[in-house]
């Protein structure tokens, strides 16, 4: 934590939690703290999507394909939106009566129920991202209507979703090590997480669109020497990421998750390239 401190970035916002799968060991920093995910709600939401696909509760067709591929390769919250609605059948609405209201948070709950029957805790996964631009024919650049009402009744304190490093860091080395759904789905899920370093590394960054590398945590990796699976968020308020490292010879086999739920984590550009960096120097010794 000395590195986030030194930059004068706010250390009681950071969590972060390393997974070496080589030794099956955990160590983290304040990794039970819930903490706002952005887009990394999509990774769980890709989750339960491949488990209702896997138990042929959920056909797949070309358009849900397409989403799904918008949702994790670009973190496009349209195809986000889209697939919320498929998973819960509880599309955004105006605002809803009361008893109308429960009953579609109860379907946007399952969500959540999902992985608190798997054992995870301190887990909100239930709310869109925003901005939806195209998906209801105009642009929604914050929640409205029943996506208003899920966040509570105090705009000063409002119920958001939130995950942990230490859920998120779970959750990726489930789908790595083929735990997550069943073998096939895992590597369905890789198949979008895989980031070609060699390829990333040396595309402009261009703040319109999502890059997965530029200002994250495979910035700084040796391209040539690793494979690298992600997931990214950022907003003006915040920035995280989870992401598994393999050495290519093997020896090297860890995941780590870091949220910074603050603006001078979103402002940061260095701060997870210079975190990942070091924790890969030492990973590797």
């Amino acid at each position: 934590m000395k590195k986030a401190k030194s930059s004068n970035l706010a250390i009681n916002k950071l969590s972060i939690t390393l997974i070496d799968l080589n030794t099956n060991t955990i160590a983290g920093y304040q990794q039970e703290t819930p903490r706002y995910p952005a887009s990394i709600a999509k990774l769980f939401w890709l989750v339960i999507l491949q488990s209702k696909i896997y138990n042929a509760s959920l056909p797949v067709d070309e358009d849900l394909q397409t989403d799904i591929e918008e949702m994790i390769i670009k973190s496009d919250n349209d195809a986000a939106s889209k697939i919320v609605d498929r998973l819960t059948n509880a599309p955004s609405q105006g605002k809803l009566a009361k008893d109308e209201y429960q009953k579609w948070k109860k379907k946007r709950d399952s969500l959540n129920t999902f992985f608190s029957q798997a054992g995870y805790t301190k887990i909100n996964i239930n709310q869109k991202t925003f901005p939806i631009v195209y998906h209801y024919g105009k642009t929604i650049p914050e929640p409205q209507g029943s996506d208003a009402q899920i966040r509570g009744d105090n705009p000063q304190q409002p119920i958001r979703n939130q995950l942990t490093s230490f859920a998120t860091a779970r959750l990726m080395s489930e789908i790595v090590t083929n735990q997550a759904v069943s073998t096939s789905a895992s590597e369905v899920m890789k198949g979008l997480l895989n980031r070609d370093l060699q390829y990333w590394q040396k595309q402009p960054f261009n703040p319109e669109e999502f890059h997965p590398v530029k200002n994250f945590i495979g910035e700084s990796l040796p391209a040539d020497r690793v494979r690298f699976f992600s997931k990214a968020g950022w907003t003006t308020n915040s920035r995280q990421e989870v992401a598994y490292v393999e050495t290519l010879d093997g020896k090297t086999r860890y995941v780590i998750a870091i949220f910074g739920d603050d603006k001078s984590y979103a402002k940061s550009q260095d701060i997870f390239p210079q975190l990942s960096y070091l924790v890969f120097q030492r990973m590797v010794k």
